[in-house]
């Protein structure tokens, strides 16, 4: 059975980015809430080399069916040529919570709209 409510994480290069991300999804309705962290260094390799930034990570806490929402938005205002941009399923939660981010996330009806938007806007 697959979780109708998802935590997305996403890395950002700055405390900045990461709150300004943050502070968008959750005024889009993409997510109910966006917690930022401070990651001290993230270890990876890109186009050859090995890299160790410090980041931030930015976990929102969302459903299942705005993944493609949040995904072209995240692309869409990222300044990383290749984000990261994972999601986890919400197993178990207490039900008051999940029905909170039922709530402050945007209506079935207006995803699809809203996901052919992002999509123009990133072509």
């Amino acid at each position: 059975m697959q979780s109708e409510h998802i935590l997305v994480h996403v890395t950002t290069g700055s405390a900045e980015e990461a709150e300004a991300l943050g502070a968008a999804m959750v005024a889009q309705r993409l997510a109910a809430s966006a917690q930022v962290e401070p990651i001290t260094t993230s270890h990876y390799r890109w186009k050859g080399a090995i890299h160790a930034p410090p980041e931030h990570r930015v976990t929102f806490f969302s459903r299942a069916a705005l993944w493609d929402a949040i995904v072209a938005f995240v692309r869409a205002n990222h300044s990383y040529e290749l984000p990261q941009i994972v999601a986890t399923p919400i197993a178990l939660g207490l039900p008051e919570f999940l029905s909170w981010i039922d709530e402050n996330t945007r209506a079935l009806e207006q995803e699809s709209d809203e996901v052919q938007e992002a999509r123009d806007d990133i072509d």
